[in-house]
């Protein structure tokens, strides 16, 4: 999401030109037009105002994801700006023909997931996304049963508990069923200048969701239970 002064079929043309796909200008916000790995495109965006823009991308292999993140970035910093009310969201899934990815997405052990994720990692490069209404902490784990005894647990069951399942939290676990997780901590004022932080926290959680759907990570730990 960002602010431009170009008109939306001039942006649309020079960012087309800049990755080498065919950029489509809609006017509608949250429009159907489908994309994929030859089609983007640029539309409103009005939680930013009239005159805030979202790029959508296809799916994109990461080694051809990458380059063309750091252009738009780039592009965005030449020809606009962002604000507080901008964000960047990621998607992350896996090939399903990986034989070393054991667990497809839709098996993820989503309390698992939110144990261990690293947010003070992603706080301290994004902070002031901390309290951010679209993208709150995952780390909010209630019991389905009120009347539960969880003082004392020694295992956990991931069916005792309630995580965060709709889509304005830093982690969108609504996007599971189609096969993704979509990220949504990134974003506010020049966060299109922090190239370097960006991939980090990118890289970060690829590598998280691998080591568990591969299972070099799996169970519960003490530090879970804690």
């Amino acid at each position: 999401e960002f602010y431009t002064k170009m008109l939306k079929g001039r942006a649309a043309e020079s960012l087309s030109k800049l990755i080498g796909k065919k950029v489509i200008v809609s006017e509608k916000y949250h429009s159907k037009i489908a994309v994929d790995k030859d089609t983007c495109k640029l539309e409103p965006d009005y939680s930013g105002g009239s005159n805030m823009v979202e790029f959508i991308t296809g799916p994109l292999p990461y080694n051809e994801a990458m380059p063309i993140l750091i252009k738009v970035l780039n592009w965005i910093d030449e020809h606009g700006w962002t604000n507080d009310r901008c964000a960047f969201q990621f998607s992350v899934s896996f090939d399903k023909f990986r034989r070393d990815v054991k667990d497809k997405i839709e098996n993820l052990d989503r309390l698992k997931f939110l144990l261990g994720l690293d947010e003070n990692f992603i706080y301290s490069k994004f902070g002031n996304r901390a309290k951010n209404v679209y993208a709150k902490s995952i780390k909010r784990v209630v019991p389905r049963n009120r009347f539960s005894m969880v003082e004392n647990l020694t295992t956990i069951d991931p069916k005792m508990f309630k995580i965060p399942e709709d889509k304005y939290y830093g982690v969108n676990f609504s996007k599971i069923p189609k096969g993704y997780l979509e990220f949504r901590y990134l974003g506010n004022r020049d966060y299109q200048k922090k190239t370097k932080d960006i991939r980090e926290i990118i890289d970060y959680v690829l590598l998280y969701l691998y080591d568990l759907l591969s299972h070099r990570i799996k169970g519960y730990d003490q530090e879970d239970l804690k």
